[in-house]
């Protein structure tokens, strides 16, 4: 194909966008063209290694559509790039309850009304297109095509608190507080230790460990105090 000429419109693809982008070829120079696109923008190309074409002839503007803003035309990509959409997912009607669950329903509320009609517990005993169901009451009584917005899950059976007392298991007592770790002694007493021992153990060997329990000084000993004498009044002086 012959590469376009200037003044010609052509339809650019790009690739990251997946569609068409028109413009007109405005220079070209040593095989690279400047497209003004209709949006505003203006980029070169190498139109040898991308993809373009021709652009079809357009069919005359009106007057109003000649002044409204200029947009970047988009064209589908071509059909072997285009991935096959994959099919819906088929639809499955589901029923909010089914034939013999436990419910409750507001009997005759369709006839008295939703403020006047009471609850109570029956079984499901059919259950129609639309999700309205036939009850089956617990007192005998039956009601057929009840809607769902007349119907609900029975509450939860309430436990009492003495009864769950009783069955839960004991607490497990709580873990014992570890003993209290011994103090740690820094090289040097451990050093201390070691010397001590050491010299004790030498000196039981040569059996200088009762010589040295004697030549220990007696303790000494303190020294009784003497009774304190009387004091004895001194004579008057007589003139």
């Amino acid at each position: 194909m012959a590469l376009p000429l200037d003044g010609s419109r052509i339809r650019v693809w790009w690739t990251e966008k997946k569609a068409w982008y028109a413009g007109r070829v405005v220079s070209c120079k040593r095989g690279v063209h400047t497209v003004s696109y209709d949006d505003g923008a203006s980029l070169k190309h190498d139109l040898l290694q991308e993809k373009w074409e021709s652009e079809p002839a357009l069919k005359q503007k009106t007057a109003g559509e000649a002044n409204e803003p200029k947009k970047r035309a988009k064209k589908q990509p071509p059909a072997q790039e285009q991935a096959a959409a994959p099919p819906p997912p088929p639809t499955t009607s589901t029923h909010a309850y089914a034939v013999g669950q436990h419910v409750q329903a507001k009997y005759q509320a369709q006839r008295v009304g939703s403020m006047s009609a009471k609850w109570y517990a029956g079984v499901v005993r059919t259950v129609h297109g639309d999700g309205a169901c036939d009850i089956d009451y617990d007192d005998g009584d039956r009601e057929d095509a009840v809607p769902l917005k007349f119907l609900r899950l029975p509450p939860p059976p309430k436990v009492k608190a003495g009864a769950a007392a009783k069955e839960a298991p004991p607490a497990a007592p709580p873990p014992a507080a570890p003993p209290p770790a011994a103090p740690q002694l820094s090289e040097y007493e451990l050093q201390r230790q070691q010397n001590i021992a050491r010299n004790r153990q030498t000196l039981a060997d040569l059996g200088l460990e009762s010589a040295r329990d004697r030549c220990r000084a007696p303790p000494k000993r303190s020294k009784p105090r003497e009774p304190s004498k009387p004091r004895v009044a001194a004579a008057p002086i007589e003139p």
